[in-house]
């Protein structure tokens, strides 16, 4: 989706939302994090993650460059698996 049609569309499922008359801002996060991952393919954002040092942020942006996943191995030794 290019980006223009991404923002069309997050413009508009924002005033029927808040033409409903019901919209919180809790509503619209959904929204928000579906136009921020159209508009960069690289990124994923995280609606309302865990707690960081500085509070309790609504969404969190995330860069994605590999997937990483942690495998335990019996010795207690941790290794990265990157694909």
């Amino acid at each position: 989706m290019g980006h223009g049609r991404a923002i069309d569309g997050y413009l508009r499922a924002i005033n029927q939302a808040y033409g409903r008359g019901d919209a919180t801002e809790h509503t619209h996060r959904p929204t928000l994090k579906a136009l921020i991952e159209a508009l960069d393919g690289k990124v994923t954002a995280t609606n309302e993650p865990k707690r960081i040092a500085c509070g309790a942020p609504d969404i969190v942006v995330s860069r994605r460059v590999r997937k990483l996943e942690q495998k335990w191995e019996y010795s207690g030794l941790r290794r990265f698996v990157f694909q």
